[in-house]
C-alpha cells in the first residue's frame, strides 16, 4: 500500500498532496535526479477497474504529447506492485480555486490567466484532444503566476465516438465535474472541443466574480440550472468588469454550441483585444500626465490620439479577420458537413461582412446555399422564407417581390410565404434545389382572389406529365394523368365541421350516402348500416362522440371514429369528395417525411387541434402525417379502402406506409379530409389498386437444392484479365484515380475506377462501392458524386467503383433499379453480380492492394444488392449497407433477395432512415436485417431520423468504425468500434 516513506522505483513518497474522484497524488522525491515530483495513483477501490486504469494511462499519454508552458509536464508512466502511476512535475503553488476563495482577482490578472489557459486548451484542441474536466481545481498557479493545466484523465480525442468515450468513465458515473459541465455534457450527449470552452467560461466567471454562475441544492437541481437557466451577467455582479469582457464570458457560456466560441484561440483573441485597448488607454493617460507645455502637448496629443484610434481599429480588424480564419470558416465547414445549412448560411453572411470574397468561403458557398428562380401568378408578389425547422418565433426573411432570380437562401427545406393585397396568401414547404452545376430550382406560386367555395383549402396544380405514387410497393403502378388543378382541405375535417352534418340530419338523408354498403362481398341494407354508425350513447354520430356531441373543448380537433362511408357522406354533404390515392399522395408527398414527421402528432397519446403542430406539406396542407389517419377513395381490390398518413397512436414511420381497412371500421384514429375537383375523376384515378406490399414474415427462402440452381446462373468463365495501362487522374490532393477496362464475364467490356489514397502507403485494404440508382441516370464520368465514398479513401482504403450495366456510358432499356418481375430486371441483376466478381478478379492482380478483408459498401440500390452479392461471392468479407432493405415488389425467384439473405454470413452494418419511403422500417429494413445469416454479434442495424438518407457525419462515423473493426488497415491506427 502506498504511504509516506514508501519507496517506489527511485521515488520516495514524502506526503499526500490531495485526492480526487479517482486518483491520489503524492509529493515524492526523485532520488536519482534529486528533484521533487508528483506521483498519481488510482484510488485503491478503483485499481481493479480497467476503465479507470485506461484513464490514468490516457492522462499520461495526452499530457505528455502537449508541449505548452501552461500544461503540466509528465515525466513518465510506471507500475508498482500491479498499480499504474504517472510521474508529473511538482509545482510549488496552489490550485486556482484556492485563489478564487480569497476574493475577486484584479481584472488584469484574471484576463492574463485566462489567456494563458485558453492558449493551453487551444493547443490540446489542435491535437484533437478534449479535456472534459477543466476547472480551477485542475489548474495550479505557480509562485511566478503561471497557470498549469492538470488532469487529462477524462480527455478524449474528438475522433472517438460517444460509446468509446463513455467506456473511459466509471460505470454509472457522469463524465466530468458537475459545476463545470456544458449543457450537452450534462445531458449525456456527444461532446466536442466546445464543451471545454463552456468550462473555460465558467472558470472566467469565477475568476471575475468569485462565485459560480449556476447553483443548486443538489446535483439534479444544478444540472437543471446548467441546462436551462441563463447565466447571470458578470457586470451586474461586478460593475467594474467592462462590458466587453462580460460579453465574452456570456458567449463562452452560450447553451447553444453553435453560438458559443468555436475555438479557444477566438476566446483568447477577444481577451487580448481588450488588453490592447486597456494598454492603449493607459499609454494615452501617461502621455497626458507627462506633458506640461500646451504648445507641444496639443499637436502631440492629436497625433497620438489618431495613432491610438488607428491602432484600436487595426486591432479590431485583425481580431475580426482572426475570428474569420480561426473560428468562423472552420465552423461553417463543420456545419456544412453536419448538414446544418441554415446555421452555416447565417454564419457565412457574417463572414462576408468582414471579408467580402474569402476564397475558402467561396468554395463552401455552393454547398451551403442555393439560388432558386422564384416566380408567381400574378407578378409583384412579396416572397419570404423561413427554414422549416426554425422555431415559430424566428422572423421570416423577406427576399423581395416576384419574379426573383439570384436570391440566395440556405440549402435545405423551407417554409415559403407569398402575399399580395387582394389575394389569399399562399404558404407551402419546398426545398431550395439541387447544388450546381444543376440548373436553379423553380419555386412557383399561384395566388387567387378569395372565393367562398375554396375557403380553407389549398390548390394543388396539375401537371402535363403522368403522376407516380410515392408509397412503398406502389412505385411500379402505372402513372396516371392529373392535368387539372384541384383543391384539398388545408386541415382534416374537424369535430365542429362534422357537427354541421349531424345537425343537418346527415345520417337520415339517403341522398348523401352515394356508395353501396358492401361487406365480405355481401350488400348491407341501409338500415343495418345506419345502425352501426352510432356514438357511445347510440345516437347517430362518430364513435368518439356521446349524446350526439363531440368531447367538450374539442371542436377544433379532427373528427375521429368515422367509417369510410361516413366520410364519403360528409364529403357529398359539403359538395366535395374524398381524395383518390393519387390526389392524397401528391398533396402529402411522403418523401418529405424527414422534415414533416417531427412536427406531426404521431406516437402520442391523443389528437391535438388541427394545424397546431405546424406540420406543413409541399402544397400548403397541414397534418397529413399523424393526428388522424385519412380515408381515400380507392379500394384495395378485396373490399378494404385505403386509409393513409398514420394516426396519433402509431409509429412515426407509418406516414410512409400504406394501410387499408374495412370501410365500416370506426377506430378513434380514423378521420379524413376532402378535395374539390374541377370535374369527375377518370377511371384510372378511382380504380381499385391492389396492395402489392409483401409480407416477408410469411415468406421462406428457397431450399438449398433449389438455391444451387439459382447460384449457377451467376457463374462465369474466369479467364485471365489483361488490361492496358490505366488512365490516371492525379489532380485531387487526397487520391489518385485510375480508369481501366476489364471483361464482364458475359462477353462485354466494362470500365472500373480505382481510387487510391495518397496519405497512406500500400498495400491498401480494398472496398467495392455499389452506388444508388442515381448512377443509372448519370451519363458523364465528370458527374461522379465522389462525396458518396471519398471519406473511405481518406481513411486509407482503396475504393473500386465498377461502371455497372445501365450506368454512365452503358445505358440500357432498364431506367430504374427497382425490383420487378421482368426478365430484363433479372438479367441485369445477374450481370451486376458478375461484374462485381470480375472487378474482384482485377483487384487480385494488383500488388498494391490487400484483399484479405475485402469490403462491400452499398447505397440504396447497392444496399439492396448487398443481400445478394455476398451470398454468391465468398471473397467479400464485410459490408456496410446504407439505406438498404428488402424490395416491396416481387422479383423473379432467381434474383429475389429473400432467397439470398440467409446465405449472407459476413459482418453486416445496416444504416437506415426511420421514414424511408422505399425501404419502410418494419416491412422492409427489419425483415432483411433479421433474414441475414450473419451471427447476431456481427450484424448491426442503426436507425436515424431521416427518410431515404442518413446524416452524412453519422454515416461516416458508423461506416469507418465498422470497417476499422473488421478490416486491419496497414499504417493506420484504428479507433474502437461501437459494440454491436
Amino acid at each position: 500500500m502506498v504511504g509516506t516513506g514508501s519507496q517506489i522505483s527511485h521515488y520516495r513518497i514524502v506526503s499526500e498532496l490531495g485526492r480526487g474522484g479517482m486518483g491520489v497524488v503524492y509529493l515524492a522525491e526523485d532520488t536519482v535526479l534529486n528533484r521533487k515530483v508528483a506521483l498519481k495513483f488510482l484510488k485503491p477501490d478503483a485499481i481493479k477497474t480497467p476503465e479507470a486504469e485506461a484513464r490514468l494511462v490516457l492522462e499520461a499519454r495526452v499530457a505528455s504529447a502537449l508541449d505548452h508552458p501552461s500544461i503540466a509536464t509528465i515525466h513518465e508512466i510506471g507500475e508498482w506492485e500491479g498499480q499504474r502511476f504517472i510521474v508529473m512535475a511538482y509545482y510549488d503553488g496552489h490550485t486556482l480555486d484556492a485563489h478564487i476563495t480569497r476574493g475577486n482577482l484584479p481584472i488584469d490578472q484574471a484576463v492574463t490567466l485566462l489567456v494563458q489557459i485558453a492558449d493551453a486548451i487551444g493547443l490540446a484542441h489542435q491535437a484533437g484532444i478534449v479535456h472534459r474536466d477543466l476547472k480551477p481545481g485542475n489548474i495550479i498557479l505557480t509562485p511566478e503566476g503561471v497557470p498549469k493545466v492538470l488532469d487529462f484523465g477524462l480527455a478524449i480525442r474528438e475522433s472517438v465516438d460517444a460509446v468509446t468515450a463513455m467506456r473511459l468513465t466509471t460505470a454509472g458515473s457522469t463524465v466530468g465535474t458537475v459545476a463545470y459541465m456544458s449543457p450537452e455534457q450534462a445531458m449525456g450527449r456527444s461532446v466536442d472541443h466546445r464543451t471545454d470552452l463552456w468550462a473555460l467560461g465558467v472558470v472566467a466567471f469565477e475568476l471575475l466574480t468569485g462565485r459560480a454562475p449556476f447553483a443548486g441544492g443538489n446535483v439534479p437541481a444544478l444540472l437543471h440550472a446548467i441546462t436551462y437557466e441563463p447565466a447571470p451577467d458578470v457586470s451586474a455582479l461586478r460593475p467594474d468588469v467592462p462590458r466587453q469582457l462580460s460579453a465574452a464570458v456570456a458567449r463562452a457560456l452560450s447553451k447553444d454550441v453553435e453560438t458559443r466560441y468555436q475555438s479557444a484561440s477566438a476566446f483568447a483573441a477577444d481577451l487580448r483585444a481588450w488588453q490592447a485597448e486597456v494598454l492603449a488607454g493607459r499609454t494615452q493617460q501617461r502621455v497626458w500626465s507627462s506633458l506640461r507645455n500646451p504648445a507641444v502637448a496639443v499637436p502631440l496629443v492629436v497625433v497620438l490620439g489618431a495613432l491610438i484610434l488607428f491602432s484600436v481599429r487595426e486591432i479590431r480588424r485583425a481580431s475580426a479577420e482572426q475570428w474569420v480564419r480561426e473560428e468562423a470558416l472552420p465552423a461553417i465547414a463543420q456545419l456544412v458537413d453536419a448538414e446544418r445549412f441554415a446555421e452555416a448560411f447565417s454564419l457565412a453572411t457574417r463572414v462576408q461582412a468582414v471579408v467580402p470574397a474569402d476564397p475558402t468561403l467561396e468554395r463552401l458557398r455552393p454547398l451551403l446555399q442555393r439560388t432558386p428562380a422564384i416566380r408567381s401568378t400574378p407578378e409583384g408578389v412579396s416572397v419570404a422564407y423561413r427554414p422549416y425547422n426554425a422555431p415559430e418565433s424566428e422572423a421570416w426573411t423577406t427576399l423581395g417581390v416576384t419574379p426573383l432570380t439570384g436570391a440566395a437562401v440556405p440549402t435545405g427545406f423551407h417554409r415559403w410565404r407569398f402575399t399580395k393585397d387582394g389575394f389569399d396568401p399562399v404558404e407551402f414547404a419546398r426545398g431550395a434545389g439541387a447544388p450546381a452545376p444543376a440548373p436553379p430550382a423553380e419555386i412557383v406560386a399561384e395566388l387567387r382572389p378569395a372565393a367562398p367555395e375554396t375557403a380553407g383549402m389549398v390548390a394543388v396544380p396539375g401537371a402535363p406529365e403522368p403522376f407516380s405514387v410515392f408509397l412503398p410497393g406502389f412505385e411500379t403502378l402505372t402513372p396516371v394523368r392529373m392535368p387539372e388543378t384541384y383543391w384539398v382541405d388545408r386541415f382534416e375535417v374537424t369535430n365542429q365541421q362534422f357537427k354541421a352534418f349531424v345537425d343537418a340530419g346527415g345520417y337520415q338523408k339517403r341522398e348523401h350516402w352515394q356508395e353501396p354498403f358492401v361487406e365480405g362481398g355481401r350488400v348491407v341494407a341501409w338500415e343495418d348500416a345506419m345502425a352501426r354508425f352510432r356514438d357511445a350513447t347510440a345516437r347517430p354520430g362518430p364513435a368518439t362522440w356521446a349524446e350526439g356531441e363531440f368531447p367538450a373543448g374539442q371542436g377544433s380537433y379532427p373528427v375521429g371514429g368515422v367509417s369510410w362511408y361516413e366520410a364519403a357522406a360528409y364529403a357529398h354533404f359539403v359538395g366535395k369528395r374524398l381524395p383518390t390515392l393519387y390526389h392524397w399522395t401528391k398533396a402529402a408527398d411522403p418523401r418529405t417525411a424527414v422534415w414533416v414527421v417531427p412536427f406531426s402528432n404521431m406516437a402520442g397519446t391523443g389528437p391535438v387541434p388541427a394545424g397546431s403542430r405546424r406540420a406543413l406539406h409541399v402544397w400548403g396542407t397541414e397534418d397529413m402525417a399523424g393526428n388522424v389517419k385519412e380515408w381515400v377513395q380507392n379500394d384495395a381490390g378485396d373490399g378494404r379502402r385505403y386509409i393513409l398518413g398514420g394516426g396519433w397512436d402509431e409509429p412515426t414511420y407509418v406516414f410512409n406506409e400504406p394501410d387499408a381497412q374495412s370501410p365500416f371500421d370506426r377506430k378513434p384514429t380514423f378521420g379524413f379530409r376532402c378535395v374539390r375537383l374541377s370535374g369527375e375523376p377518370t377511371g384510372a384515378l378511382t380504380a381499385s389498386v391492389r396492395w402489392p406490399t409483401r409480407d416477408y414474415s410469411k415468406e421462406k427462402p428457397a431450399p438449398d437444392n433449389v438455391f444451387e440452381i439459382y447460384r449457377r446462373l451467376y457463374a462465369y468463365d474466369r479467364s485471365p484479365i489483361s488490361t492496358q495501362a490505366p488512365v490516371v487522374n492525379d489532380q485531387d490532393e487526397n487520391w489518385r484515380r485510375e480508369l481501366v477496362s476489364i471483361p464482364t464475364g458475359y462477353g462485354e467490356q466494362m470500365k472500373l475506377f480505382l481510387y487510391l489514397p495518397k496519405q497512406q502507403k500500400p498495400p491498401y485494404q480494398a472496398v467495392i462501392y455499389f452506388p444508388g440508382a442515381n448512377y443509372l441516370r448519370t451519363r458523364s464520368f465528370d458527374q461522379i458524386p465522389v462525396a458518396d465514398f471519398n471519406y473511405i479513401v481518406k481513411s486509407g482504403r482503396a475504393v473500386a467503383l465498377p461502371v455497372f450495366k445501365g450506368t454512365f456510358d452503358r445505358q440500357t432499356a432498364l431506367d430504374d433499379s427497382t425490383a420487378n418481375t421482368t426478365i430484363l430486371y433479372r438479367d441485369h441483376v445477374i450481370a451486376w453480380v458478375k461484374e462485381t466478381r470480375r472487378s474482384i478478379d482485377y483487384l487480385e492482380t494488383r500488388t498494391d492492394l490487400s484483399l484479405d478483408r475485402l469490403a462491400l459498401v452499398g447505397r440504396s440500390w447497392g444496399g439492396r444488392m448487398g443481400s445478394i452479392i455476398p451470398a454468391i461471392e465468398p471473397r467479400v468479407k464485410v459490408e456496410v449497407l446504407v439505406i438498404g432493405g428488402f424490395s416491396m415488389q416481387q422479383a423473379p425467384p432467381e434474383v429475389d433477395q429473400i432467397n439470398f439473405a440467409s446465405r449472407v454470413t459476413i459482418p453486416v452494418l445496416m444504416l437506415n432512415g426511420r421514414y424511408d419511403f422505399f425501404f419502410p422500417t418494419d416491412t422492409s429494413q427489419k425483415p432483411m436485417f433479421n433474414a441475414l445469416g450473419t451471427p447476431p454479434d456481427h450484424k448491426r442495424h442503426v436507425l436515424f431520423d431521416g427518410g431515404h438518407n442518413v446524416p452524412r457525419l453519422e454515416m461516416i462515423k458508423e461506416t469507418l468504425n465498422w470497417l476499422d473493426r473488421y478490416q486491419a488497415v496497414p499504417g493506420r491506427e484504428s479507433i474502437a468500434a461501437p459494440r454491436p
